[in-house]
């Protein structure tokens, strides 16, 4: 299973606990450690890319009735942290990042309704390169053009591979009046309808491809750059996008279909 059911204790102390870790962070400060692990069976270092999880469990999440749209917030497990003394939660994998993702569902009031989801299974590859097969890449859906996913991927892949993710790539200005205030980024909003649409094929043969998986894909809205060295002093902001995956291609599979959205971050599209 791709997800845990948390009680709102727990997922709200994990949302509480990455808000104000950014919120005490400069905006300068290296927060790569949220990102990556030692691996448990080797010891190995481990970075996250995204998170995945199974169709099963992915039309459960979405089959709430009176959901209209789905609020994924931005968790940090603190017991997970280096030199921590937080107790884990019970039950909890320890072979995971400390960031973390808990998908909420959201109603026509804009209000939380049903369980708290948090994603289980990290993801520790990249996605570009299968972006980087050149006439072979696969082509997805018109949400996405893939020079621009690709671009965001691999500016994302910069950030972990060097070991440095800035504390402002959390962080956005939001306007009050003539001010702007800058506040702590929390997740994204996705629309039901765009849950359900990453679950449709759309390569040059939808019938011949099968979605097995969705993974939910970290990204950095930011142009790549060369050398990957300099890409954390361009700028860019944490993002998500939604892959639809078929694991019956190759080693690691294929995405046949994506989203993004990240004109609805929370703040202010933050559900009460």
């Amino acid at each position: 299973m791709g997800y845990v059911i948390l009680e709102s204790g727990q997922a709200n102390t994990m949302m509480d606990a990455f808000y104000n870790f950014i919120d005490t962070s400069p905006d300068s400060a290296n927060i790569h450690s949220l990102f990556s692990w030692q691996e448990e069976s080797n010891n190995e270092l481990q970075e996250c890319y995204g998170f995945e999880i199974t169709i099963s469990d992915w039309v459960k999440i979405i089959s709430q009735i009176g959901t209209t749209s789905y609020v994924f917030k931005f968790g940090l497990d603190e017991s997970l942290l280096p030199d921590n003394n937080t107790p884990p939660i019970p039950g909890l994998s320890t072979n995971r990042p400390p960031f973390n993702l808990i998908i909420q569902g959201v109603n026509a009031d804009n209000s939380i309704q049903g369980e708290y989801f948090l994603l289980t299974k990290p993801v520790t590859q990249s996605i570009t390169p299968k972006f980087n097969q050149g006439e072979s890449s696969p082509p997805l859906n018109g949400k996405i053009p893939n020079v621009l996913l690709q671009q965001w991927a691999q500016s994302w892949e910069n950030l972990l591979i060097n070991n440095w993710i800035p504390s402002a790539y959390s962080k956005l200005f939001l306007s009050s009046g003539r001010h702007k205030i800058l506040r702590v980024l929390q997740g994204y909003n996705f629309l039901h309808d765009d849950m359900v649409d990453v679950l449709r094929p759309n390569g040059p043969a939808p019938q011949e491809q099968e979605i097995s998986s969705i993974r939910i894909y970290l990204i950095n809205h930011s142009r790549e750059v060369t050398p990957a060295s300099l890409q954390s002093s361009e700028g860019g902001f944490l993002g998500l996008m939604l892959v639809g995956w078929d694991n019956t291609t190759g080693d690691d599979g294929s995405p046949v279909s994506a989203f993004y959205d990240f004109s609805a971050p929370c703040p202010p599209t933050c559900p009460r």
